[in-house]
């Protein structure tokens, strides 16, 4: 985890966690006063176990609140790289949800129309696209 504009290569280790732990991370630069994250935007990066490579990054996640965050790593039913989501999980009705910042999408489209002729499907966007 990072402060927001920070890179990965200069991220905080927090902790390894295993299906179905609950871990209490530590803020990586407290002071006298309080062991207490920071309130800002922080990015959050996943690896697996033992590697320096991130395979998810969030957008901004901005912890404004003096509470307690709950962070939960589950799948997303979606069409999305790697299919992991991390849920905000607060004592507020608007909990977030976080998909990889990198992830790339699949689209797949089904043509029930009645007829023979072909249809053209162009996604505006980078320009790379398969049909």
């Amino acid at each position: 985890m990072s402060k927001a504009g920070v890179p990965f290569s200069a991220a905080n280790f927090l902790t390894t966690i295993n299906y179905q732990d609950f871990e209490d991370m530590t803020y990586w630069d407290s002071d006298i006063d309080s062991d207490n994250f920071d309130e800002g935007e922080y990015i959050l990066y996943l690896t697996e176990a033992g590697s320096d490579q991130a395979f998810f990054e969030s957008a901004s996640i901005d912890f404004n609140l003096d509470t307690e965050y709950v962070l939960m790593l589950r799948t997303n039913t979606g069409v999305i790289k790697n299919n992991i989501k991390v849920n905000m999980i607060i004592n507020s009705p608007a909990n977030a949800s976080y998909a990889d910042a990198d992830a790339s999408a699949q689209y797949r489209v089904y043509n029930s129309l009645d007829n023979e002729v072909p249809l053209t499907l162009n996604l505006d966007g980078n320009g790379e696209y398969q049909h």
